[in-house]
C-alpha cells in the first residue's frame, strides 16, 4: 500500500578506515524504515560522497567543496565515524570530515559523532591518530559524542539518535505538513541514557551508562489515555525489568501531544538486545495499540 511521506537526508561521514562501520549505521537506518517509516511518515534515505555525489568542475571549488554543495547542504542528519584516522586535510580544515562535522554544526544539523574504542591497528600512522585525538578532545566543550566498542554500541546509538531526530522532526511546528498524515495519537518508545567516563585506581578509562529510561513520545495531535507499556524479547534473553511501581506492564494515565514520560530501567546479563514495545492506549474512549522493534 502506498503511503505519503517526508523525506530525510541522512549523511554517513568518516575516513576511509571506518567504512563498516558505515556500512552498518546505513543498515540500521533500512532497518529503521522498514520498521518506522509508515507510522512516523518519515523515509530516511542514508547518503555516503562515494556513491551519492556525481563528479563535477565548478569554477573554485575543490573536491572537497563540492562534497560540501552537494551533500552537507543537502543533508537533514549527519552521522560521522572515527577509529584510528582523522583523515585528508583541506584547504578549510584538518580533514575532510572534519570539514563535514563542523559545516553540519554551523549549519545547525543534528550531528552525531562516534569515536571507536576498538585497538589500534599496530600499522596506524602516528600523526593521524594525534590529530585525531586532538580534534575529538576540541569536540569535547561544544557537544556530546559517544565511544564505542562493539556493533551492538552502534545499533543501539544510532537507533536512539534517529528515534530523537524523527520525533523532533514530527513535533517541529515550522515543518511543512505531510499530506495524508495520520492524526489522533502517535506513539512511539526509545532507550535513553546518558554515558559517563571513569577512571579506575590504575588510570585505566572506561564508559558506562547512567540514567537508563525506556522513553514513550506522543508525537500525534492528540492526547492517548490510559497508556500501558510492555517489552517483550524479540529473539532469545529477557525483557529488562522495569521500575514501575508494582505496575506489570508500566502504566500512564495520559500522555499529551508533543510530551514524552520516562520509565527507569537498567539492563542486566541475559537481557536481549532487541525489544518488542507493545504500546496500548485509549482515544476518544477506543482503544488503541501500536508495537514496533527497539533496539537496547
Amino acid at each position: 500500500m502506498a503511503f505519503t511521506s517526508l523525506a530525510v537526508n541522512v549523511m554517513l561521514s568518516g575516513p576511509g578506515d571506518v567504512r563498516p562501520h558505515l556500512d552498518l549505521i546505513e543498515k540500521v537506518i533500512y532497518d529503521w524504515n522498514r520498521e518506522r517509516a509508515i507510522h512516523s511518515s518519515v523515509v530516511l534515505l542514508p547518503r555516503h560522497w562515494s556513491t551519492d555525489t556525481v563528479s563535477s568542475f565548478s569554477l573554485g571549488l575543490d573536491g572537497q567543496a563540492e562534497i560540501n554543495r552537494q551533500l552537507v547542504d543537502q543533508a537533514d542528519i549527519v552521522f560521522a565515524v572515527f577509529h584510528a584516522k582523522l583523515g585528508t586535510p583541506t584547504p578549510r580544515s584538518v580533514s575532510g570530515t572534519a570539514e563535514e562535522v563542523e559545516k553540519a554544526i554551523e549549519d545547525g544539523l543534528p550531528v552525531h559523532v562516534f569515536f571507536s574504542e576498538a585497538p589500534v591497528p599496530h600499522d596506524h600512522d602516528p600523526d593521524q591518530y594525534a590529530a585525531l585525538r586532538r580534534f575529538r578532545e576540541s569536540l569535547g566543550p561544544r557537544g556530546l559524542y559517544r565511544a564505542f566498542t562493539t556493533e551492538d554500541d552502534v545499533r543501539g546509538f544510532v537507533r536512539q539518535s534517529l528515534e530523537a531526530d524523527v520525533a523532533a522532526i514530527n513535533a517541529d511546528p515550522a515543518e511543512t505538513p505531510v499530506a495524508g498524515k495520520q492524526s489522533g495519537a502517535q506513539l512511539t518508545a526509545r532507550y535513553d541514557f546518558r554515558e559517563v567516563t571513569e577512571t579506575d585506581a590504575k588510570g585505566r578509562t572506561r564508559t558506562r551508562k547512567k540514567g537508563e529510561r525506556i522513553v514513550v513520545r506522543n508525537a500525534g495531535d492528540r492526547t492517548a489515555y490510559n497508556v500501558t507499556v510492555k517489552l517483550e524479547p524479540g529473539g532469545q534473553g529477557d525483557a529488562p525489568f522495569l521500575h514501575t511501581e508494582d505496575r506489570n506492564p508500566a502504566h500512564f494515565e495520559a500522555i499529551a501531544p508533543g510530551t514524552e514520560v520516562g520509565i527507569i530501567t537498567a539492563l542486566h546479563m541475559g537481557v536481549a538486545l532487541t525489544q518488542r514495545v507493545i504500546l496500548r492506549w485509549e482515544e476518544e474512549n477506543e482503544p488503541r495499540e501500536y508495537s514496533h522493534t527497539l533496539t537496547l
